[in-house]
């Protein structure tokens, strides 16, 4: 089965591609904005309570899961996107993403590190970290 399709531009348009990475989006989307799900029992009938941000972070799993499973986008690409939706979606709001805090902060750091040329001559300057 083709799954390939060429513009009038004759770019290639990978339509299976494009579905998993929908399928990924949307999973994530059902679990983050579905109502609170039920208290799990544990075998001694104790009730597990599952947090907003439990149920986030099996969102983010699916996602994840989805496009490394079918390899939608590069593995790279993944792992960024992990760390880029954690800080969008973080209790905290906007004011967390716009302070460019943690790990995202440090990985856009490091990129524009790079693209304002601190690194030259063959040795990289870390500027501090």
């Amino acid at each position: 089965m083709n799954t390939k399709s060429t513009a009038s531009s004759g770019i290639q348009i990978d339509w299976k591609r494009i579905m998993f990475l929908m399928i990924g989006i949307i999973l994530f989307a059902i679990v983050n904005y579905s109502p609170p799900w039920p208290d799990a029992l544990d075998p001694m009938g104790k009730a597990f309570i599952l947090s907003p941000q439990g149920k986030a972070a099996i969102a983010l799993f699916l996602l994840a899961g989805t496009w490394w499973v079918f390899e939608v986008v590069p593995i790279g690409v993944t792992g960024l996107a992990i760390g880029v939706v954690q800080a969008f979606f973080h209790p905290a709001g906007r004011r967390r993403v716009q302070g460019f805090h943690g790990s995202v902060g440090i990985v856009y750091f490091r990129i524009s590190h790079y693209r304002h040329g601190v690194h030259q001559g063959g040795h990289h300057q870390t500027a501090g970290l």
